[in-house]
């Protein structure tokens, strides 16, 4: 994702905060998602939403590959509410 200036900043303990249907945060290389209405309109269901909520999606996105590919990526870019801590961005890379 292109970097946001214009975004608030969060970190991952406020992210985690996010992670039942209410409220489903999560962050991809850097940048923080609130995808909170998509919940019944995920493919592959609710369990998988909740299953990530709260947290980086890059390790769900080593397994299901296909979030890289087509329109993901920029979908969820219109749903971005802020940007991770330069901190944790640049330790959330190393993972």
């Amino acid at each position: 994702p292109p970097p946001r200036p214009d975004l608030p900043t969060y970190t991952m303990e406020e992210v985690s905060e996010h992670a039942d249907e209410e409220s489903m945060w999560f962050t991809f290389r850097g940048a923080v998602y609130d995808m909170t209405f998509f919940i019944n309109g995920h493919p592959g269901g609710t369990p998988r939403l909740l299953m990530a909520a709260g947290q980086d999606l890059e390790p769900y996105w080593e397994v299901y590959r296909q979030h890289l590919r087509g329109h993901v990526v920029n979908w969820m870019e219109r749903h971005r509410i802020g940007n991770l801590s330069p901190e944790e961005a640049k330790e959330a890379s190393k993972m």
